[in-house]
Protein backbone atom coordinates (compact mmCIF):
# COMPACT_ATOMS: atom_id res chain seq x y z
CA UNK A 1 0.00 0.00 0.00
CA UNK A 2 1.07 3.64 -0.25
CA UNK A 3 0.43 6.46 1.24
CA UNK A 4 0.87 9.83 2.41
CA UNK A 5 2.64 11.38 5.33
CA UNK A 6 0.20 11.96 8.28
CA UNK A 7 0.57 14.17 11.17
CA UNK A 8 -2.25 12.36 13.73
CA UNK A 9 -0.95 9.69 15.36
CA UNK A 10 -4.30 8.20 17.01
CA UNK A 11 -5.63 6.75 13.70
CA UNK A 12 -5.92 8.86 10.62
CA UNK A 13 -7.50 8.43 7.46
CA UNK A 14 -4.57 8.07 4.83
CA UNK A 15 -5.74 8.72 1.13
CA UNK A 16 -3.25 6.31 -1.31
CA UNK A 17 -1.60 8.33 -4.06
CA UNK A 18 -3.29 8.40 -7.19
CA UNK A 19 -0.56 10.61 -9.11
CA UNK A 20 1.85 8.33 -9.78
CA UNK A 21 1.35 4.82 -11.02
CA UNK A 22 0.62 2.23 -7.99
CA UNK A 23 3.40 0.04 -6.97
CA UNK A 24 2.88 -3.48 -8.37
CA UNK A 25 1.44 -5.98 -5.72
CA UNK A 26 4.38 -8.40 -3.99
CA UNK A 27 4.73 -11.86 -5.34
CA UNK A 28 4.18 -14.56 -2.49
CA UNK A 29 5.82 -18.13 -2.80
CA UNK A 30 5.18 -20.71 -0.30
CA UNK A 31 8.12 -22.92 0.77
CA UNK A 32 6.75 -26.00 -1.45
CA UNK A 33 3.89 -27.84 -3.08
CA UNK A 34 3.28 -29.49 -0.09
CA UNK A 35 1.61 -26.36 1.82
CA UNK A 36 -1.40 -24.50 0.72
CA UNK A 37 -0.64 -22.22 -2.85
CA UNK A 38 -1.14 -18.75 -1.92
CA UNK A 39 -3.91 -17.70 -3.76
CA UNK A 40 -6.17 -20.17 -1.22
CA UNK A 41 -5.47 -18.06 1.59
CA UNK A 42 -7.67 -15.39 2.47
CA UNK A 43 -6.71 -11.50 0.81
CA UNK A 44 -4.14 -10.06 1.39
CA UNK A 45 -2.40 -13.66 1.35
CA UNK A 46 1.05 -12.16 2.77
CA UNK A 47 -0.77 -11.66 6.02
CA UNK A 48 -0.45 -15.72 6.91
CA UNK A 49 1.74 -16.62 4.40
CA UNK A 50 4.39 -14.08 6.04
CA UNK A 51 4.35 -16.81 9.46
CA UNK A 52 4.80 -20.15 7.16
CA UNK A 53 8.62 -21.23 7.33
CA UNK A 54 10.00 -21.24 3.92
CA UNK A 55 7.73 -18.28 2.46
CA UNK A 56 9.43 -15.81 -0.29
CA UNK A 57 7.98 -12.67 -1.47
CA UNK A 58 9.10 -10.22 -4.25
CA UNK A 59 8.84 -6.83 -3.87
CA UNK A 60 10.42 -5.17 -7.18
CA UNK A 61 13.60 -6.00 -7.10
CA UNK A 62 13.92 -7.14 -3.75
CA UNK A 63 13.23 -10.86 -2.27
CA UNK A 64 12.24 -11.11 1.08
CA UNK A 65 12.65 -14.61 3.30
CA UNK A 66 10.22 -14.25 5.91
CA UNK A 67 10.42 -16.58 8.93
CA UNK A 68 8.59 -16.64 12.31
CA UNK A 69 9.62 -15.84 15.81
CA UNK A 70 7.29 -15.73 18.75
CA UNK A 71 8.12 -12.94 21.53
CA UNK A 72 5.94 -14.17 24.23
CA UNK A 73 1.98 -14.27 25.45
CA UNK A 74 -0.05 -11.19 25.56
CA UNK A 75 -2.41 -10.64 28.36
CA UNK A 76 -5.97 -9.59 26.94
CA UNK A 77 -7.30 -8.95 30.61
CA UNK A 78 -10.47 -6.41 29.39
CA UNK A 79 -10.31 -7.67 25.95
CA UNK A 80 -9.97 -4.09 24.55
CA UNK A 81 -7.03 -4.00 23.11
CA UNK A 82 -4.81 -1.12 21.86
CA UNK A 83 -2.05 -0.82 19.23
CA UNK A 84 0.47 1.62 18.06
CA UNK A 85 3.62 3.20 18.38
CA UNK A 86 4.84 3.59 22.23
CA UNK A 87 4.79 7.52 21.98
CA UNK A 88 1.79 8.53 22.62
CA UNK A 89 0.15 5.25 23.94
CA UNK A 90 -0.89 6.78 27.00
CA UNK A 91 -3.76 8.99 25.12
CA UNK A 92 -4.20 6.04 22.53
CA UNK A 93 -7.75 4.47 22.45
CA UNK A 94 -8.56 1.09 22.02
CA UNK A 95 -10.33 -0.42 18.95
CA UNK A 96 -13.63 -1.60 19.06
CA UNK A 97 -14.29 -4.74 18.82
CA UNK A 98 -13.92 -6.87 22.17
CA UNK A 99 -11.29 -9.08 21.45
CA UNK A 100 -10.89 -13.20 23.67
CA UNK A 101 -9.53 -12.94 27.16
CA UNK A 102 -6.69 -14.96 28.19
CA UNK A 103 -2.90 -14.63 27.54
CA UNK A 104 -1.85 -14.85 23.80
CA UNK A 105 1.01 -15.59 21.53
CA UNK A 106 2.74 -12.36 20.11
CA UNK A 107 4.56 -13.37 16.35
CA UNK A 108 6.73 -11.54 14.38
CA UNK A 109 7.14 -11.92 10.69
CA UNK A 110 10.57 -10.98 10.18
CA UNK A 111 11.73 -10.67 6.47
CA UNK A 112 15.53 -11.21 5.52
CA UNK A 113 17.22 -10.09 2.75
CA UNK A 114 21.48 -10.75 2.19
CA UNK A 115 23.02 -8.75 5.45
CA UNK A 116 19.75 -7.70 6.83
CA UNK A 117 16.45 -8.64 8.97
CA UNK A 118 12.80 -6.83 9.61
CA UNK A 119 9.82 -6.85 11.35
CA UNK A 120 7.17 -7.47 8.26
CA UNK A 121 4.22 -7.80 10.31
CA UNK A 122 3.56 -8.34 13.97
CA UNK A 123 0.04 -10.18 15.12
CA UNK A 124 -1.80 -11.46 18.63
CA UNK A 125 -3.06 -15.23 17.60
CA UNK A 126 -6.61 -15.64 19.68
CA UNK A 127 -7.10 -19.02 18.22
CA UNK A 128 -5.54 -21.32 15.41
CA UNK A 129 -8.41 -21.49 13.10
CA UNK A 130 -7.61 -20.28 9.42
CA UNK A 131 -8.52 -16.78 8.85
CA UNK A 132 -11.70 -16.71 6.42
CA UNK A 133 -11.56 -12.74 5.60
CA UNK A 134 -9.79 -9.74 7.08
CA UNK A 135 -10.85 -6.56 7.67
CA UNK A 136 -9.57 -2.69 9.36
CA UNK A 137 -9.17 -2.97 12.65
CA UNK A 138 -12.16 0.02 13.75
CA UNK A 139 -11.15 2.77 16.92
CA UNK A 140 -14.87 3.54 18.24
CA UNK A 141 -16.61 6.07 15.59
CA UNK A 142 -14.68 4.47 12.93
CA UNK A 143 -16.84 3.84 9.71
CA UNK A 144 -16.11 0.27 8.12
CA UNK A 145 -13.68 0.42 5.21
CA UNK A 146 -12.98 -2.06 2.51
CA UNK A 147 -9.81 -3.55 2.01
CA UNK A 148 -8.92 -2.27 -1.36
CA UNK A 149 -10.53 1.38 -0.75
CA UNK A 150 -8.56 4.65 -1.68
CA UNK A 151 -8.71 5.06 1.85
CA UNK A 152 -7.19 3.49 5.24
CA UNK A 153 -6.76 4.00 8.60
CA UNK A 154 -3.16 4.29 10.40
CA UNK A 155 -1.47 4.80 13.49
CA UNK A 156 1.93 6.86 13.11
CA UNK A 157 4.74 5.28 14.23
CA UNK A 158 7.47 8.00 15.44
CA UNK A 159 10.04 5.73 17.61
CA UNK A 160 10.41 3.43 15.00
CA UNK A 161 8.45 0.85 17.30
CA UNK A 162 4.65 -0.74 17.75
CA UNK A 163 2.85 -1.84 20.61
CA UNK A 164 0.58 -3.91 21.50
CA UNK A 165 -1.01 -3.88 25.17
CA UNK A 166 -4.30 -4.31 26.84
CA UNK A 167 -6.48 -0.96 28.06
CA UNK A 168 -6.57 -1.90 31.26
CA UNK A 169 -2.25 -2.31 31.30
CA UNK A 170 -2.16 0.93 29.04
CA UNK A 171 -3.80 2.80 32.38
CA UNK A 172 -0.97 0.96 34.81
CA UNK A 173 1.91 1.72 32.44
CA UNK A 174 0.95 5.10 32.13
CA UNK A 175 0.76 5.90 36.11
CA UNK A 176 4.44 4.14 36.42
CA UNK A 177 6.17 7.21 34.52
CA UNK A 178 8.80 8.03 32.21
CA UNK A 179 11.78 6.17 33.32
CA UNK A 180 9.22 3.06 33.42
CA UNK A 181 8.94 4.07 29.76
CA UNK A 182 12.56 4.41 28.95
CA UNK A 183 13.76 1.11 29.94
CA UNK A 184 10.87 -0.85 28.41
CA UNK A 185 11.08 0.82 24.75
CA UNK A 186 14.41 2.43 24.53
CA UNK A 187 17.43 0.11 26.70
CA UNK A 188 15.87 -3.18 25.75
CA UNK A 189 15.83 -1.77 21.67
CA UNK A 190 19.47 -0.56 21.92
CA UNK A 191 20.33 -4.33 22.62
CA UNK A 192 22.29 -6.47 19.72
CA UNK A 193 19.63 -8.05 17.69
CA UNK A 194 16.57 -6.94 19.05
CA UNK A 195 13.64 -7.38 17.33
CA UNK A 196 10.82 -7.19 20.02
CA UNK A 197 9.54 -8.72 23.25
CA UNK A 198 7.00 -9.04 26.18
CA UNK A 199 7.59 -6.93 29.13
CA UNK A 200 6.23 -7.97 32.01
CA UNK A 201 4.78 -5.69 35.13
CA UNK A 202 2.59 -7.21 37.48
CA UNK A 203 -0.25 -9.01 36.39
CA UNK A 204 0.05 -6.84 33.45
CA UNK A 205 2.38 -6.80 30.42
CA UNK A 206 2.85 -5.49 26.67
CA UNK A 207 4.51 -6.99 23.50
CA UNK A 208 6.64 -3.82 21.62
CA UNK A 209 8.77 -4.50 18.54
CA UNK A 210 10.12 -2.53 15.35
CA UNK A 211 8.48 -1.75 12.66
CA UNK A 212 9.49 -2.45 9.18
CA UNK A 213 11.77 -0.06 7.84
CA UNK A 214 10.90 2.69 11.03
CA UNK A 215 8.78 5.25 11.11
CA UNK A 216 5.61 5.44 9.00
CA UNK A 217 1.77 5.19 9.21
CA UNK A 218 0.79 1.31 9.84
CA UNK A 219 -2.78 -0.24 9.26
CA UNK A 220 -4.36 -3.40 11.75
CA UNK A 221 -6.24 -5.39 10.71
CA UNK A 222 -8.66 -7.78 11.91
CA UNK A 223 -8.68 -11.79 10.67
CA UNK A 224 -11.99 -13.79 11.22
CA UNK A 225 -12.66 -17.03 10.92
CA UNK A 226 -15.21 -18.70 8.85
CA UNK A 227 -17.80 -17.84 11.51
CA UNK A 228 -16.89 -14.11 12.14
CA UNK A 229 -15.18 -14.70 15.34
CA UNK A 230 -11.86 -13.20 15.57
CA UNK A 231 -8.88 -15.43 15.15
CA UNK A 232 -6.01 -12.84 15.11
CA UNK A 233 -4.92 -9.11 15.60
CA UNK A 234 -2.11 -7.67 13.19
CA UNK A 235 -0.50 -4.62 11.96
CA UNK A 236 1.35 -4.69 8.61
CA UNK A 237 4.49 -2.24 8.30
CA UNK A 238 4.11 -2.51 4.40
CA UNK A 239 7.07 -4.11 3.42
CA UNK A 240 5.03 -6.45 0.69
CA UNK A 241 2.77 -4.44 -1.57
CA UNK A 242 -0.77 -5.75 -1.63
Amino acid sequence: MSAVACADRAAPTITRLEAEPPPLPGTVLLADSSARPADSLAFPTIFEAAFRRGTRAQQGAVTYAFTLREIGRLASLSGKLVAGDPIGLAGRRAFAPVFPVGRFPVQLALATTPGDERVALARVVFAAGRVARWEPALLPGQKPLALKDSTFYCSGADAGMGTFIDSVANRQLAARGPATWDAVFMKKSEQPGYQGYVYEFGTYNLATFRTGYGDGCYATYLGRDARGRICQLLTDFGLVIW
